[in-house]
């Protein structure tokens, strides 16, 4: 922006009328191309797709969420919930009167009967317990010596049993507790020294375990009929790197690669998909070969809401109450015994709508520029509608991809790709065997003894 010359209190009075319009014409249109500076530093989590965390200020309205005019907490009606006492008890301790309190005799001898009950639930003590397998040799009459066999899955002198090793992959990939911290809880409340090499390469052990689980998950996905994705940034030996995510309500396939490109998208996901892709604007989902898209609205819902906020844009808000509209009454039309024709001129009527809103002119720089956006992938706006198994936005992957920004807050990255890459398939394992239902403890487990599967769900 060039700079505009200072003039001085004489030069001004010399002024003629048409220099003082020009100057006033000059000034404001240089106070425009400010206005609209500043309000690109005022974008955030709420009004754009910026991550919460590059949030300059404190904003109290983060989402786009009505207020429902309900208060917090618990609504009237709302069960509650009372621990309940146990039928069967670990142990009983009985409080009996030694004498009485009126003439002093004692009581011991005396049957008494059950008066009340109370119970204390807590945790004994934890140590883990050490078995010992010996081989047996035993000579036959015959005169041949005979040797016992250890379990195939007892290798070693001494090692750890499949249900430490579960403990150690659940408070790694799950909690994303460091390794030093997992070997101090290990230490401090089991009385186990391991070092973080141990922890390492029983997490190494759970991810040769899961490879062919991982590869399943993605052959399920590829066979759904719709399928999420997103990707965020994470730090690996200090470097950017990004987690990728494709997911449905049944699966969920994480990869970690050091590009943000489509090519990331050919080597882990491929170009085959015959399903409907839900995502951002994000040119290489756009470019994901799939046979339909829907763009994400919470995305698009954001940046409206930033033109309404900055730019007072009557249409922005128009497309805005087009958007939540279309998405309240989809569930309607998909009801069983919707009449099709109906249904069909609902979504027609729709379509129309947003045709006739992106013929209208728009003022400012960010409102034309959403609006070329949305003409752009129009056919990808309103897709959801045509069918009740696609959602209308992506928070699906934006809540499993949040894994990555807990991991970094709680243990700063990973140490090398290697270990990206193995947090990956194991997030996969378990962020799955959670959306089936499954105790994600219990699914660590049964990777551990080979006896973990998944469903295969159906949209």
């Amino acid at each position: 922006m060039q700079k505009l010359k200072k003039f001085t209190r004489k030069e001004l009075e010399g002024f003629s009328k048409e220099q003082f319009i020009e100057l006033v014409l000059l000034l404001q249109d240089r106070i425009e191309q400010f206005e609209d500076r500043l309000s690109k530093l005022e974008k955030d989590s709420s009004n754009s797709s910026k991550p919460p965390s590059s949030d300059n200020k404190p904003n109290k309205d983060l989402n786009l969420r009505e207020k429902s005019g309900k208060s917090s907490g618990g609504q009237k009606g709302h069960p509650g919930f009372t621990r309940n006492l146990v039928d069967n008890p670990d142990k009983i301790i009985q409080h009996s009167p030694e004498a009485c309190k009126c003439c002093g005799k004692a009581l011991c001898n005396i049957k008494g009967s059950l008066k009340g009950r109370r119970q204390v639930v807590d945790i004994p003590p934890i140590k883990a317990e050490v078995t010992e397998h010996q081989q047996i040799e035993k000579t036959c009459p015959c005169g041949h010596k005979n040797i016992g066999r250890f379990p195939d899955e007892v290798r070693a002198p001494v090692q750890f049993g499949p249900y430490f090793q579960s403990l150690i992959l659940y408070l790694s990939v799950r909690h994303h507790i460091p390794y030093n911290r997992v070997a101090e809880i290990m230490e401090e409340i089991l009385g186990e020294k391991i070092s973080e090499r141990t922890i390492e390469n029983i997490l190494e052990l759970a991810n040769k375990r899961a490879g062919p689980l991982y590869r399943l998950i993605k052959k399920r996905l590829k066979d759904s009929k719709c399928v999420g994705s997103d990707e965020t940034g994470t730090r690996v030996n200090g470097v950017n790197f990004f987690l990728w995510i494709w997911q449905n309500m049944f699966y969920s396939f994480f990869a970690v690669d050091k590009k943000r490109s489509y090519k990331v998208i050919q080597k882990y996901f491929g170009e085959d998909f015959k399903g409907t892709l839900v995502h951002d604007c994000f040119g290489a989902q756009n470019k994901t070969n799939a046979k339909n898209h829907q763009l994400c609205h919470a995305h698009l819902l954001r940046d409206l809401k930033y033109c309404i906020q900055e730019k007072s844009s009557l249409w922005a808000y128009e497309v805005t109450i087009l958007l939540l509209s279309s998405q309240k009454i989809r569930p309607f039309i998909w009801e069983r015994g919707f009449d099709k024709k109906l249904r069909e001129k609902t979504i027609k009527t729709f379509e129309k709508r947003l045709d006739k809103l992106l013929t209208r002119e728009v003022a400012g720089e960010e409102t034309i520029r959403l609006q070329k956006r949305i003409k752009k992938h129009k056919d990808k706006i309103l897709f959801f509608m045509t069918t009740k198994n696609v959602p209308p936005d992506n928070n699906g992957s934006e809540r499993a991809i949040r894994n990555a920004k807990i991991h970094k807050k709680i243990s700063g990255g990973f140490r090398n790709e290697l270990a990206a890459q193995r947090y990956a398939i194991l997030m996969s394992i378990i962020d799955t065997a959670k959306k089936q239902g499954l105790k994600m403890f219990d699914a660590c487990q049964r990777l551990f003894s080979g006896s973990l599967t998944f469903a295969h769900a159906r949209q």
